[in-house]
């Protein structure tokens, strides 16, 4: 399965940001962290993208993880983010029903 974080904040809050990077809970053995991959638009401010890799069983403490990980930027001014469970198209047919 895949976790993907997405966030967002403007410029002036990139020294923030910057420093509260540190401070993110390490990644455990068990996921394999992809990024955070950055960019800027003209409009929104910065971005940055995150895969979160694991095993479907392991879940739950990969949620909380991404959930963590983000939230030592909350009072950081302007800082956005949504984190996205995702997983393969062959396991979300099998939870339906319909292989």
């Amino acid at each position: 399965m895949i976790i993907a974080a997405f966030s967002t904040w403007p410029p002036q809050s990139a020294k923030a940001i910057s420093e509260r990077f540190e401070k993110t809970p390490p990644v455990p053995d068990f996921i394999k962290m992809e990024g955070p991959y950055m960019y800027s638009d003209g409009e929104k401010g910065l971005h940055a993208v995150t895969l979160y890799k694991f095993d479907k069983s392991k879940a739950s403490e990969a949620l909380t993880l991404a959930n963590d990980q983000h939230a030592v930027f909350w009072d950081v001014p302007g800082f956005l983010f949504d984190i996205k469970v995702c997983t393969s198209f062959k396991y979300a047919t099998e939870l339906t029903g319909k292989t």
